[in-house]
């Protein structure tokens, strides 16, 4: 059975690309991002609770089962302790960091506070565009009926526990995930974002393993670069990427007339 109606979340950034580049922008749409600090660790108890019981009732009438599952959630998230040294510690909020369990909760919990908050921030045209990948949110606001500061603000007010970090449009463009969207007048343009530290570092062609690891980033970026519509600019610095790297990681003649083949493939 599905619970949760995953109507904001985005499973990679091919989505959003899908989907961003259609849409008509006027002078009054701004875009910002937001990411939320320690997500795990900041989220509260009693608010994962709330909203389990807000999406089991939802989605079953079967008031004994849903007790019984409430029951074993709050013993599970009473298992959430560390150790320091000699000393254990027992945090009063949060869910446990790499518990196969704290990404459905923290899902659960999001997706209630998007149930009750986005969708009234939609319907009234304040936001034209959201959408989530975990932590990480792109917005597409209307000035016209709310600023950046004061849209951050009451989604700050929404919990204590979590902390929200805004950032807006520098000349016409944003970073989300792998992506830089560009204004281009009334449409959004993309080009693959890198990240300044990003060393674009791939498993040597000579070291010990097996041939489809190291090719294995090499078909991501084909991948990449032959799906996304990116600006024409955009797709030839990210090819000589490509090829910059297949040299300093001594791929072959015949794995880069691989490479190039597969590339000739993009279409223009």
């Amino acid at each position: 059975m599905e619970i949760l109606l995953n109507i904001y979340s985005i499973k990679n950034s091919l989505e959003i690309a899908q989907v961003i580049t259609k849409l008509c922008l006027n002078k009054h749409m701004k875009l910002i991002t937001l990411d939320i600090k320690d997500l795990y660790s900041n989220l509260p108890k009693t608010g994962i609770i709330n909203a389990t019981k807000f999406w089991l009732h939802s989605k079953s009438h079967n008031i004994e089962e849903n007790k019984q599952i409430i029951i074993l959630l709050k013993t599970i998230m009473e298992q959430n302790y560390f150790q320091h040294n000699e000393n254990f510690y027992k945090p009063h909020k949060g869910v446990a960091m790499g518990s196969p369990l704290s990404g459905t909760l923290a899902e659960m919990y999001l997706q209630n506070i998007e149930n009750s908050y986005i969708k009234q921030w939609l319907d009234s045209k304040e936001i034209h565009y959201y959408r989530r990948y975990v932590d990480d949110i792109i917005i597409l606001i209307n000035t016209q009926k709310i600023q950046e500061e004061q849209l951050i603000n009451n989604i700050n007010s929404i919990n204590n526990n979590l902390s929200i970090s805004m950032t807006k449009e520098e000349s016409n463009k944003i970073n989300f995930l792998d992506l830089t969207l560009i204004r281009n007048n009334s449409n959004l343009e993309i080009n693959i974002y890198r990240k300044e530290t990003s060393t674009d570092t791939v498993i040597h062609y000579h070291s010990n393993h097996p041939i489809e690891q190291k090719m294995s980033a090499f078909r991501y970026y084909i991948n990449r670069l032959l799906t996304l519509l990116l600006t024409q600019k955009g797709r030839n610095t990210e090819w000589a990427t490509i090829q910059n790297l297949a040299k300093k990681q001594r791929l072959p003649n015949r794995k880069n007339h691989q490479i190039e083949n597969t590339a000739d493939n993009t279409p223009t």
